[in-house]
């Protein structure tokens, strides 16, 4: 008899035994929004098992709790760190060039510099983010120090707080398991990524580095091959 007992027998059992091949029709892709405003098409690094139909948290942002729907929209179409969106200002802020600059970070109650060198950027904005923010309403003493997004207090969004009362929840109520807030950032890499979006093109928007881009999202990637460089010697005269 093995060591251990049944229980020892059955896990040696378990560990035999050749694993079932992945059911993937059991998984969806999740769409950040399924509005007109945004892209038709945004696969996201999260697989949900349920059911065939899913709300969109971003759909439930704007219909149910429309004062975060901005937050959500930008977390979604920037891939942006949660923490680079809390301690963005107005003054970071060009509306009119439709161009955000991410200068530094913020967790709870502190402010530092971005998580590295490369974290510092200037973005240009989706056209549907943009016209998302420029309905942002702000206080009318509101000047360049002041918080783009804010609390209901009108305090800086803090990052813990904020997912447990209201991310997590919106989560339960559209019917997806809870995820990690910073699940957004993965959405829009994996997105641009299927979408054709040149790797280092990501990584400066995103500001990360080519190398974790291959590493944590290569499944993305497209591989065609010599496809495109076929096509291009065919249509050489």
């Amino acid at each position: 008899r093995a060591r251990g007992g049944p229980h020892r027998l059955s896990q040696l059992r378990a560990a035999q035994a050749p694993r079932r091949p992945l059911d993937r029709s059991r998984y969806r892709t999740l769409r950040p929004d399924a509005s007109a405003a945004s892209p038709t098409s945004c696969p996201q690094k999260i697989a949900l098992r349920g059911p065939r139909t899913c709300h969109s948290p971003v759909t439930y942002f704007r219909e149910k709790k429309p004062a975060w729907h901005p937050l959500i929209c930008a977390l979604f179409f920037t891939g942006a760190r949660p923490s680079e969106l809390a301690a963005l200002r107005l003054g970071d802020v060009d509306l009119e060039r439709g161009m955000i600059s991410i200068t530094k970070s913020r967790d709870e109650h502190a402010e530092a510099a971005p998580k590295t060198e490369q974290s510092r950027r200037e973005i240009p904005l989706l056209p549907n983010l943009l016209a998302v923010l420029r309905e942002v309403q702000h206080p009318p003493d509101a000047g360049p120090d002041t918080y783009f997004f804010r609390n209901p207090a009108g305090g800086p969004v803090t990052t813990t707080w904020w997912p447990k009362k209201s991310w997590f929840p919106v989560l339960k109520k559209v019917g997806i398991r809870r995820r990690k807030f910073y699940a957004t950032r993965h959405t829009f890499v994996s997105w641009a990524l299927t979408q054709g979006m040149n790797l280092k093109a990501i990584a400066e928007y995103v500001g990360t580095s080519v190398t974790m881009i291959e590493n944590s999202y290569g499944r993305f990637v497209s591989d065609r091959g010599l496809a495109p460089l076929m096509r291009a010697v065919d249509s050489v005269p």
